[in-house]
């Protein structure tokens, strides 16, 4: 039985991906900084990213197989303001992690971002040279480029906008829920495109990178839609009228140190799709496959 050790199992991503390698016979471990009681698929190790002494501990006692890396800092606007703990974490956390699988031989599964790019065109490949325009994007291609540093056994794996059911972790449909459900007309941007990214889509491609040991970079998402057109799918897959989903036109700020939004951020899958054998569903698709959990 192969083993794989996942960290930032507290995480939205991870508890999904802690039932998905559990189902497929793995041994799954579930890393996390603090003690938390075991979960129905998963046993928890207690171990700290930023702290080599910690990591090494774990893959001396536990020699996993495989590691699927999901920690980090993931909140934009937070990076923006913190860019220094943001490299500490993306950045010095995943070459602490890949150290210790070269150490141990395992195989890295990191999970990267869209935001490596710039998000002015989209359409993205995974062999297009990154350009981040955010804190965050800035920190998960250094990290990308740290492991092509060191040589380690991964694959690379970006994706953008994961959804899954409307839980308090996936705070987009959270609030869309609520707020739909409550009757409100929800504004949404019309201009502003992504590759939404199912969570059965994204924990079947990581569980099949595990299985079969294939390396390399992976673009990991659905089809381009508009953040309008997204909450428009969600609606109706909620049962709601179109018209409580507006288009509206975003406006990057000027003048201000606000957050300022890439626009196209969308991703080409199709050499993915090519590599793994299958295909990723689009949002509709999705929304349908979660039906029973949104």
């Amino acid at each position: 039985m192969k083993k794989v050790l996942i960290t930032g199992s507290q995480g939205f991503i991870g508890p999904y991906c802690a039932r998905s390698f559990a189902a497929a016979g793995f041994e799954v471990l579930a890393a996390c900084r603090e003690h938390v009681r075991a979960g129905e698929t998963s046993s928890p190790v207690v171990m700290d990213i930023v702290e080599p002494d910690s990591i090494g501990a774990v893959f001396a006692e536990q020699r996993p197989d495989a590691v699927v890396h999901l920690a980090g800092i993931k909140d934009l606007p937070a990076c923006e303001k913190a860019p220094e703990l943001t490299h500490r974490l993306n950045v010095e956390g995943t070459v602490h992690i890949a150290r210790a699988c070269l150490e141990y031989d395992a195989h890295l599964i990191f999970m990267s971002s869209d935001y490596v790019f710039r998000g002015d065109r989209g359409g993205y490949v995974e062999s297009d040279a990154v350009s981040p325009s955010t804190v965050y994007g800035r920190s998960k291609s250094d990290a990308e480029q740290r492991l092509r540093e060191l040589g380690v056994r991964a694959s690379v794996c970006r994706s953008g906008g994961v959804y899954a059911n409307a839980s308090s972790q996936s705070t987009l449909l959270t609030w869309a829920a609520g707020a739909l459900a409550g009757g409100e007309v929800i504004e949404a941007f019309s201009n502003v495109y992504n590759t939404p990214t199912c969570i059965l889509d994204l924990t079947r491609a990581l569980r099949h990178l595990a299985q079969t040991g294939m390396t390399g970079t992976f673009h990991v998402a659905g089809n381009k839609v508009s953040r309008s057109e997204l909450l428009s799918a969600f609606a109706r897959a909620k049962g709601y009228a179109d018209g409580q989903v507006r288009a509206g036109a975003y406006e990057a700020p000027s003048g201000t140190t606000e957050f300022s939004r890439p626009c196209d951020l969308s991703l080409d899958t199709r050499e993915t799709c090519r590599r793994l054998g299958f295909e990723f569903m689009s949002v509709e698709a999705g929304f349908a496959a979660l039906a029973s959990d949104l």
